[in-house]
Order: C-alpha cells, then sequence, then structure tokens
C-alpha cells in the first residue's frame, strides 16, 4: 500500500538574524488519497547543523525558534 510520494526535494537557504545563512535540504510529500495534505521535511547541512547545535549550548535555543528576535 502506498502511504504518500515525493513530489520534490531541493534545497533553502535562510538568513537568520544572528547566525547568518541556514542551508537546508528539504524533500515534499503528499498523500496520493488527498493532494491537499503535504509533508515538508527539512534536513540541515553539516555546516548549518554545527551552527544550531552551538546556539543550543550557549542557551540560544529559544531565540531561534522565535525568529531570532
Amino acid at each position: 500500500m502506498l502511504l504518500c510520494i515525493m513530489l520534490f526535494e531541493s534545497r533553502g537557504l535562510w538568513q537568520h538574524s544572528r547566525l547568518g545563512y541556514l542551508e537546508f535540504e528539504f524533500v515534499t510529500l503528499q498523500v496520493p488519497s488527498n493532494p491537499d495534505l503535504r509533508l515538508l521535511v527539512y534536513t540541515a547541512n553539516p555546516a548549518t547543523l554545527e551552527l544550531l547545535l552551538a546556539a543550543n549550548q550557549r542557551g540560544q535555543a529559544q531565540e531561534l525558534y522565535a525568529g531570532g528576535r
């Protein structure tokens, strides 16, 4: 039984106000029986992951989730 299909995969680059550029790869999954339902799964590249882990260790995780505010 097919539960979902992968529509496409791509990369995205975002600029965070404090961490700088963050790069993610993502895939979009869709449920064939309901095409309005889509799930995007983001995975940080190794350099971005290091930045995020370092910020978390410095206690800045809450700022990251709040969009750098």
